[in-house]
């Protein structure tokens, strides 16, 4: 049997990773091959979940080092080293054959298993590392100490000099558990964005796509905008909230908060919208509105171009392209049998790829594959 500790040990709580390794680990823990923990910071909400599920979860306290801390190198180095140390014993006490991190931000982790002799550390990179310092500083540390690396994307991937250690696995995304059913009869269309409000999430374009859609629209187009403001970006909401006065578009753009799931929200769109400023390195959002048989219109790059085969199993338009998604939004809420062609597809595809049994079965193989070179 073959001890497996996953850490996720930053401040992503709730986030896309935090789930995508929740589903991971359900997926993998009735297997009698595996022996499956999880190692998370004491005060994560998420251990209520893993516990109620069967799963042996590990509490320490930490502090993770996140890129604001840079700002402060004392206070950073002082988390770092007090956060490597507490991993290592727990390292030391289990006894792990591997050490699975979630998110390449994970570096006490990282650190702690690469310093523990008879630990094979699999490094699991879910976020963009294009360009910059500080991320060709982390694209190092990670294929120097690593086993194997998996990135979530082929887009991910390209930031990494090609190696040997690379592996793609895509997320796991599980279906809902009931059908949402079919567009709602109502007197408005509704496209729904599901995302964080951040600036490279690209939130404030919306506004603009609701001024130029609700002008060629046969019946009102509303946009529902489902998701946190962190604290340090109000100033970005703010903003947003401007635009949406100095268009007019009030009546068309509405802000609905966080949500914990996002089935809900789903159920009611006619379309989901990824209008992204910055390459998603996945999208989670679009993969399960696929799986919730919604078609999605999302810009041409990142993880998005990846998945999406455009007019098949969604739309891409040109990165950038205000007018352009304004357009696409219209043209498919004009056309039904398409949008119902597209919702087929997608679900068919997103079915097949992401399902539980299929991404697990991959995993094992690299698991073996890594624990065999050690």
């Amino acid at each position: 049997m073959i001890k497996v500790i996953f850490s996720h040990l930053v401040t992503d709580y709730g986030g896309g990773s935090d789930r995508s390794m929740f589903e991971m680990v359900s997926a993998l823990k009735e297997d009698c091959e595996l022996k499956i923990s999880v190692l998370l910071n004491e005060n994560d909400p998420k251990i209520i979940e893993y516990e109620a599920g069967g799963v042996e979860v590990i509490k320490v306290k930490t502090h993770p080092v996140n890129k604001r801390d840079l700002a402060a190198p004392v206070w950073a180095v002082w988390k770092m080293i007090s956060g490597i140390l507490e991993v290592r014993k727990i390292l030391k006490k289990e006894r792990p054959l591997i050490f699975h991190v979630n998110t390449a931000f994970n570096l006490q982790s990282g650190i702690s298993a690469y310093l523990t002799r008879g630990v094979t550390l699999v490094w699991h990179v879910r976020e963009n590392l294009h360009g910059g310092k500080i991320n060709a500083v982390i694209r190092f540390a990670i294929i120097r100490m690593s086993s194997r690396v998996l990135v979530i994307s082929k887009y991910v991937g390209s930031a990494f000099k090609p190696t040997e250690k690379l592996r793609q696995l895509y997320n796991i995304i599980s279906p809902p558990e009931r059908s949402l059913g079919g567009e709602l009869e109502r007197d408005c269309f509704v496209v729904a964005s599901l995302a964080r409000v951040e600036p490279w999430k690209g939130i404030d374009i919306i506004p603009e796509i609701a001024y130029w859609s609700n002008k060629r629209a046969e019946k009102p187009i509303v946009y529902k905008i489902y998701g946190a403001t962190p604290e340090k970006d109000r100033s970005y909401l703010f903003s947003i909230e401007k635009k949406i006065e100095e268009l007019g578009v009030g009546k068309y753009v509405k802000f609905k908060g966080p949500i914990n799931e996002p089935w809900d929200a789903l159920a009611e769109a006619d379309i989901v919208l990824l209008p992204n400023r910055i390459p998603e390195p996945f999208g989670r959002v679009m993969v399960e509105a696929m799986l919730s048989e919604r078609p999605v219109i999302a810009f041409n790059f990142g993880g998005a171009a990846e998945i999406i085969e455009n007019y098949l199993t969604g739309i891409l338009v040109r990165p950038g392209d205000t007018l352009g998604m304004a357009d696409a939004v219209v043209n498919l809420l004009k056309n039904s049998k398409e949008r119902t062609r597209i919702r087929r597809a997608g679900k068919n595809f997103a079915a097949k790829t992401f399902i539980p049994s299929t991404v697990a079965m991959e995993l094992k193989k690299i698991y073996a594959e890594a624990a065999s070179n050690v």
